[in-house]
């Protein structure tokens, strides 16, 4: 009898730990950030010269916290032009949201105001952003990321890729990659 409840254990574990590997819900003990296509009907077509060429489109950067965050800041890489930010959470909750015209995204309060942890997963948009490839050939976006806590602390957190897709007027598709890393 004792054999079996054992072997019953180990089965009711395997099955747990393969169900927990096959989810897409984040890690428990990290902040996840991931993108999304907001508006999914831009102009984009082929340019001899530098392949493929979009118009402007918006990213959505989600961040599912497990911690307050007291201000970030972002970079975008030099193939991506920022054109404007507009904030889900983080314009809630910082009356200072910064951008400049080199890609640099800067978030906080000065009144020590925090975006609140993630309580919903479907509502996890810390900010969009409006954006432009500036090269038609590299379609990958990695995003320095840097967030800080309450107390001044750096945050770790999961970057994961979003393989995302934009899809023009005509319904012609194409590919990009949004990757953040520390």
């Amino acid at each position: 009898m004792l054999k079996k409840i054992i072997i019953f254990s180990f089965l009711v574990f395997g099955w747990s730990a393969e169900a927990n590997l096959t989810t897409d819900s984040p890690p428990i003990n990290q902040n996840q950030f991931k993108a999304s296509i907001i508006d999914k009907q831009i102009q984009f077509g082929y340019s001899y010269s530098t392949g493929w060429s979009t118009g402007p489109f918006w990213i959505g950067i989600h961040c599912y916290n497990i911690d307050e965050i007291a201000g970030f800041q972002f970079e975008l890489p030099d193939n991506l032009q920022l054109l404007n930010v507009q904030g889900g959470r983080s314009e809630e909750a910082f009356s200072d949201l910064h951008h400049n015209q080199k890609g640099m995204i800067l978030g906080f309060s000065m009144s020590a105001n925090t975006i609140s942890k993630a309580s919903n997963p479907d509502n996890d948009l810390l900010l969009k952003i409006q954006v432009k490839a500036t090269s038609g050939s590299d379609l990958n976006f990695p995003i320095k990321t840097i967030l800080a806590g309450s107390s001044g602390e750096k945050l770790s957190f999961n970057g994961e890729t979003s393989n995302l897709e934009i899809k023009s007027d005509t319904g012609e598709i194409q590919s990009i990659k949004v990757s953040f890393y520390e």
